[in-house]
């Protein structure tokens, strides 16, 4: 079989399955390990699928786009904007899935050399073909959510080391407390947090004293607070805060 036949069985697997192991492409193609990865790589090169840890995700679902399924990414925002502007060209940088880092895909795409990591399947589709160098965790998908979670997701993230990690959650209370409604988040979570120089939390307004099931995190964590309500950090937060 020559490869564009290959692409082309790949492509219908995807259309079908939405991700795909490289062992279920070696099995259903009856080539070899090496062989498959070629094809993802040049599939990945023409902006058809996401490389994920493993395999590899279609950047489309059945009959649309998924930036056009309920994961709207949105435009993007001052905060997000605000956020962008401490990355510099050549930074290897993460973000996490949330509503409110999504929005920074958009702020990221004049960066130049940027290394870029994601749990988030839709921040990966945003930035295929603006990001020089942008990598999907893989692991188990979250529909709910968008993610990828699990050990898989984060053994490749703690592969990296990150001059900034960005994060929103779902909550940030009086006490400190970042809480968020997927718990499924804390394996990546903490794996970055160990391999990170800053930790940037993306706090809008609508985060602002309220609250999910599951803490994941405290404010103490981070390194760097961007929000358009610096006054409710103000005095709990020694770290950064940056106003919009």
């Amino acid at each position: 079989m020559i490869q564009e036949d290959r692409l082309s069985k790949i492509l219908t697997l995807l259309g079908t399955k939405q991700s795909v192991s490289v062992n279920e492409l070696k099995e259903s193609l009856y080539v070899s390990t090496a062989t498959v990865r070629r094809d993802l790589q040049e599939l990945s090169r023409r902006g058809l699928i996401v490389r994920s840890f493993g395999g590899a995700v279609a950047l489309t679902g059945p009959g649309r786009r998924l930036k056009e399924d309920k994961f709207d990414l949105g435009e993007s925002s001052p905060i997000a904007e605000a956020a962008a502007e401490l990355v510099v060209d050549g930074s290897c940088i993460f973000i996490g899935g949330s509503p409110a880092s999504r929005t920074l895909a958009f702020s990221l795409s004049e960066k130049n050399a940027l290394s870029l990591v994601t749990d988030s399947l839709y921040i990966a589709e945003a930035l295929c073909g603006n990001v020089e160098h942008i990598y999907c965790t893989g692991g188990s998908f979250n529909k709910s959510f968008g993610i990828f979670t699990g050990s898989g997701a984060a053994e490749f993230a703690a592969r990296y080391r990150y001059d900034f990690a960005f994060f929103s959650f779902d909550g940030v209370n009086g006490l400190g407390e970042l809480s968020d409604q997927c718990i499924d988040k804390l394996s990546v979570y903490n794996a970055v947090m160990s391999r990170c120089k800053n930790a940037v939390l993306l706090a809008p307004e609508s985060i602002i004293n309220a609250e999910a099931p599951a803490v994941l995190a405290r404010l103490s964590d981070m390194d760097i607070v961007v929000t358009d309500r610096p006054d409710f950090f103000s005095g709990r937060f020694t770290g950064s805060i940056i106003g919009v």
